[in-house]
C-alpha cells in the first residue's frame, strides 16, 4: 500500500478563517503520484480506494524565522464513486475517445496520452495535461478543458473555457418531477437526493501542530516546542473519483505584526490502497452447448448420458 505525498506552502495570515494554500496550487493528482512511485503508467480514469491520510507541517527553509509556530486543520474534497459519477465519466470518456479517433490522435503510437481531468476552473485549466473536448461537437472552433466540477464555460477567445463533468451531467440528466397528488395537484415528496443527480462533494479532515510556547517575564523567549502529526486510519475506505483531490488549510494563530510570519511547508500524504477502472466493459455473450436427444453434448465441455459414457 504506498503512501504518496505533496507538500504545499502555507503561511500565517490575519484571517484565519481564510484558506492558506495559494489559489491554483492546491490540487493533488494520485494518478501522477502512483505513477511517479512505481514508474509506470497510471491512468487517471480509475476508482482510487483511499484508507489513511495524514498530514504534517516542517519550517520552510526559505523563511526568515520561526516565532511561535502553527496549527493547520486541513481538509481534502473528493469527488466520490456512485453510479452517477461513474456513468458521468463513461459518458465523457466516450467523446472524448470518438473526437480523438477522428483527429487519428488515438492508439498505440500516441504514447502517455491520457483522459484527464483538473479540479474546477480554479484548479486544472492552466495544467499542460488537462484534457480538452469539443464541449459543442466537431462543429466547435474551440477545445474546452476537462474539470469535475463547477460550471461550465465556453473558449472565446483568449479566455481558455471548462467543460465539467458536473455540470454536463446534472444538465443531461435532470432529476424527474416528483408525484403529484391527484386530488390537490400538489407534489407528494421531493426526490432525497435533490434535483441534482451527481453526487455533492466529500471532504475528509485532519490535523497538523508545530508549535512552540512563550517563556520568561515578559514572554520574550521561547520554550519547549512540538510538532504533532497523526496518520489517520479510516473507519471505512472512501473511493476518490479520478484520484483528483482539492487540499484547503486554515491556519491558527493570526499574525503579530511585531513578530516574525511563520512560514512552513504542509505535507499531506494519502495512503492508497488499490485503483480499479471506471470504463465499462462489455458482457461477453454466455456460450450454450447443444445437447441431442440422447443424451450428447456438443460444447467445449463434453458430457454422455449413461448410455454412452466410455467403460
Amino acid at each position: 500500500m504506498p503512501a504518496i505525498t505533496q507538500t504545499f506552502k502555507v503561511s500565517i495570515s490575519n484571517d484565519p478563517a481564510a484558506q492558506a494554500i495559494v489559489t491554483g496550487d492546491r490540487a493533488m493528482y494520485l494518478d501522477m503520484l502512483l505513477s511517479e512511485y512505481y514508474g509506470k503508467m497510471v491512468r487517471q480514469g480509475s476508482s482510487f480506494t483511499i484508507v489513511g491520510i495524514q498530514a504534517s507541517l516542517r519550517p520552510d527553509p526559505a523563511a526568515s524565522g520561526i516565532d511561535v509556530g502553527l496549527s493547520a486543520e486541513v481538509h481534502i474534497d473528493y469527488v466520490p464513486v456512485t453510479k452517477h459519477s461513474k456513468f458521468a465519466w463513461n459518458q465523457i470518456y466516450k467523446g472524448w475517445r470518438a473526437q480523438k479517433k477522428l483527429a487519428t490522435a488515438v492508439g498505440g503510437q500516441i504514447r502517455y496520452d491520457d483522459l484527464e481531468f483538473g479540479w474546477d476552473r480554479l484548479e486544472g485549466l492552466d495544467r499542460g495535461r488537462t484534457s480538452t473536448i469539443f464541449g459543442s461537437g466537431m462543429s466547435d472552433a474551440l477545445q474546452e478543458k476537462l474539470v469535475l466540477t463547477g460550471g461550465s464555460i465556453a473558449t472565446a477567445g483568449v479566455l481558455v473555457g471548462s467543460y465539467s463533468m458536473q455540470d454536463y451531467y446534472n444538465s443531461a440528466y435532470e432529476t424527474p418531477d416528483p408525484s403529484r397528488d391527484p386530488f390537490t395537484n400538489t407534489d407528494i415528496k421531493d426526490a432525497k437526493w435533490g434535483e441534482t443527480p451527481f453526487p455533492e462533494i466529500q471532504t475528509l479532515h485532519c490535523s497538523a501542530t508545530s508549535s512552540a510556547s512563550l517563556q520568561g517575564p515578559l514572554g520574550t523567549a521561547l520554550g519547549g516546542a512540538i510538532t504533532q502529526g497523526e496518520i489517520f486510519t479510516l473507519p471505512t475506505p472512501c473511493h476518490s473519483l479520478c484520484g483528483v483531490l482539492q487540499i484547503g488549510a486554515y491556519i491558527m494563530p493570526d499574525d503579530t505584526a511585531s513578530q516574525d510570519e511563520d512560514d512552513f511547508l504542509l505535507e499531506v500524504t494519502i495512503f492508497v490502497s488499490s485503483w480499479n477502472p471506471l470504463v465499462f466493459k462489455a458482457k461477453k455473450a454466455r456460450r450454450y452447448s447443444r445437447k441431442s436427444s440422447k443424451g450428447r453434448s456438443y460444447g467445449r465441455n463434453r458430457r454422455y448420458s449413461k448410455k454412452y459414457r466410455k467403460r
